[in-house]
């Protein structure tokens, strides 16, 4: 069961991964994906040689990589892609397609293991949850963001991490599962998903670590389990530990985000963009082209009416069936507090817990927030489908109330994809992206009816004991409806086609490159680094990220394609270009003051200087850069590379204050005479790791 939960997300992803079409295209995951993956044959270079790259001058004129939750540049799987990446000698897109899905696949893996192994669910019921689940709208939606895969993956190995925490016997191995699992969360490079799973893992700690709520999740009734406060102890220790190993991390990527444009201050315009209205969150379970794909969790209209069959059969027989009513409302619980923050600014909760924590006021798109729900979908599957199975294979007689609800139910699920189908207005993305690319909204409200029949031919089959079904048999055709059901957009979610060198492996020295485009000429391009333009660096920005005061300085000059503003007039045109080392890769300029209104009244002071003063580059890694300056009267050096807290200047071995030049790029000021002039990043977490100040 194992293995087919952990193939499972390859083969319905297959055809992200079988290369190119025609010789021409591959189909590529579009989006923010090449945004994620560029960062990766920069950071194995730099790895397979045993360096470590702190300071990235290749994108918008120098951005923390240290600190970039982009960049990733301490999650301990990434040592298979050095592993890798020295054997094949390069690393292309492709490759991290296979990355990328490869953690889907842990996650269905730790489903199944969780469902199965430690709350005792049947294997068929565990596969069932794993199969449907990991290729759920939910985890395809986020391929585009491959740090949010790499995080999501570990939620169901901190469950399993937990669950062996309150097993007698196993807290050792609990405990270091769960170290392991929260230390990988936390340096996935997707912080959101750090705060989301609070969400997740605290109400889960509580409920498992209780000996009358652990029996509600849990099938394992002989299994013994320790007291309430020990397995608190234990399993909050074993998160504080992984979290307190990531910490310095942690710490300068919230530095370096109270730099960064549109995430350094508390927004509430910013943080409830893309609130999910009640008819959205409707659609999110039904009908997903009303809803934008930032909070799709559609799993199948089939898992629905086995979840609620689990309902109804549930509700007609509380008192045989407690564990499973306190399930349902448990799971009730869950599924509202979480989904009342989905709502944004439609909901009364979201405001309350916004205004009270400050640490979550810099979040925004809160849709995404119900992917902690996925485990707990997973675990109502799980015990819906051991319920649906058990009825069909020993059948009982079903009330004439149970079969009206059930049958209501059905109906009117279909009633509300056709009526959203021929009344609502379709998201944004679905009319500009999803029509053309992956299918019609028909196809909701057709696979609907279809999953009624199903269901009710199994149930009128299993009422009338005309056929026998054998188990193995139910599972395939439930799992091939929901399979056909999720297929057309799941499977291609944000797919896109792209000409075949995006899939060519990078082989070039990236590392040594670096080194180089110190005088080569840089580029404008929308994105952050391009391996393939090296040695020449990117000035170009993304949206909502790099550091505030160079985005601000940008935007006064370029374009959002990354192309220089049509109004700005020649004379400045042609400074800009100068300045930023488009035409001959400069970056160092000698003036007398830094209060210019315009670039070219900063080159003019230059050129007035340049005849008395001379700058020698000594050494440049991207990190460090130490130049020799001769200087017939006090000056002031210009660096054109942005600071951020972590860059320290000294001139002749003695501390200098950095200034800002047009708020953004390094400035310092020499003496006359000759200056060894040393600009150094040295970020706040290396501090940790060093004796010295």
């Amino acid at each position: 069961m194992e293995i087919l939960a952990f193939i499972w997300p390859v083969i319905f992803l297959h055809r992200y991964l079988i290369g190119s079409v025609g010789g021409r295209y591959s189909l590529t995951i579009s989006n923010d994906f090449l945004l994620y993956y560029v960062y990766k044959p920069y950071l194995l270079d730099f790895y397979a040689q045993l360096r470590m790259p702190i300071w990235s001058p290749t994108e918008a004129a120098g951005f923390s990589l240290i600190g970039s939750a982009l960049a990733q540049p301490f999650y301990p799987p990434t040592i298979l892609l050095i592993a890798f990446y020295r054997v094949v000698g390069g690393f292309s897109s492709f490759d991290y397609h296979w990355y990328t899905i490869l953690h889907v696949c842990l996650f269905s893996l730790g489903i199944v293991i969780w469902l199965r192994r430690q709350l005792g669910l049947s294997a068929r019921a565990a596969l069932f949850a794993a199969l449907i689940i990991a290729v759920s709208f939910k985890m395809t939606d986020i391929l585009r963001f491959p740090n949010a895969v790499f995080s999501v993956a570990w939620y169901p190995w901190i469950l399993i991490g937990l669950t062996l925490c309150t097993r007698k016997g196993f807290g050792l191995v609990g405990w270091l599962v769960t170290i392991a699992s929260t230390l990988n969360l936390c340096t996935a490079g997707y912080p959101y998903f750090i705060i989301y799973a609070l969400f997740l893992i605290g109400p889960y700690l509580l409920i498992v670590s209780y000996g009358p709520t652990r029996g509600v999740i849990s099938l394992n009734e002989g299994v013994p389990g320790g007291g309430f406060l020990k397995n608190l102890v234990v399993g909050t220790s074993a998160l504080t530990i992984g979290g307190l190993a990531s910490l310095p991390w942690l710490l300068e990527v919230r530095q370096i985000l109270s730099f960064t444009a549109a995430r350094s201050t508390a927004d509430y315009e910013f943080a409830t963009r893309y609130s999910y209205s009640p008819l959205q969150t409707l659609g999110a379970y039904v009908f997903p082209p009303v809803g934008n794909p930032e909070g799709w969790v559609y799993f199948g209209t089939l898992s629905l009416f086995i979840i609620s069959f689990f309902v109804v059969i549930v509700l007609h027989r509380p008192k045989t069936r407690s564990a499973d009513f306190w399930l349902i409302v448990l799971s009730a619980c869950w599924i509202a507090t979480v989904t009342g923050m989905t709502l944004g600014r439609y909901s009364y909760l979201f405001d309350m817990v916004w205004s009270t924590f400050p640490f979550l006021q810099g979040l925004r798109i809160w849709g995404r927030l119900n992917i902690v729900l996925l485990p707990v979908f997973a675990l109502l599957l799980a015990r819906a489908w051991q319920v649906f199975e058990t009825q069909l294979i020993s059948p009982s007689d079903l009330s004439r109330s149970c079969k009206f609800a059930l049958y209501s139910f059905m109906a009117l699920v279909v009633a509300v994809q056709l009526g959203l189908l021929f009344g609502a207005t379709f998201d944004y993305y679905w009319l500009h992206y999803a029509v053309a690319q992956l299918g019609p909204a028909w196809w909701y409200p057709l696979m609907g009816v279809v999953s009624a029949l199903t269901m009710a031919f199994f149930m009128s089959t299993a009422v009338r004991r005309k056929i026998s079904i054998p188990p193995a048999a139910f599972l395939i055709v439930c799992v091939g409806v929901i399979t056909v059901d999720i297929w057309p957009e799941s499977s291609t979610q944000w797919a896109a086609r792209y000409p075949d060198r995006y899939s060519t492996r990078v082989t070039h020295p990236i590392a040594d490159q670096v080194s180089a485009g110190f005088t080569a000429p840089r580029r404008s391009v929308y994105g952050a680094i391009w391996p393939e333009f090296l040695p020449s660096f990117n000035l170009g920005v993304v949206s909502a990220w790099y550091s505030e005061g160079y985005v601000r300085f940008y935007n006064r000059y370029f374009n959002g394609d990354a192309s220089v503003r049509p109004d700005l007039p020649a004379e400045e045109r042609a400074a800009l270009e100068t300045f930023l080392g488009i035409r001959d890769g400069s970056r160092l300029f000698l003036t007398r003051t830094l209060d210019h209104p315009t670039i070219a009244s900063f080159l003019a002071d230059a050129r007035e200087v340049e005849q008395s003063s001379r700058i020698t580059v000594e050494r440049y890694d991207g990190t460090e850069l130490r130049v020799r300056i001769t200087a017939g009267e006090p000056l002031i050096l210009s660096f054109v590379d942005n600071w951020l807290p972590g860059w320290n200047a000294t001139v002749n071995d003695k501390r200098r204050t950095i200034e800002l030049l047009f708020g953004t790029f390094k400035a310092l000021r020499v003496d006359p005479g000759e200056n060894e002039v040393r600009f150094t990043y040295r970020p706040e977490m290396l501090k940790y790791f060093s004796a010295t100040p």
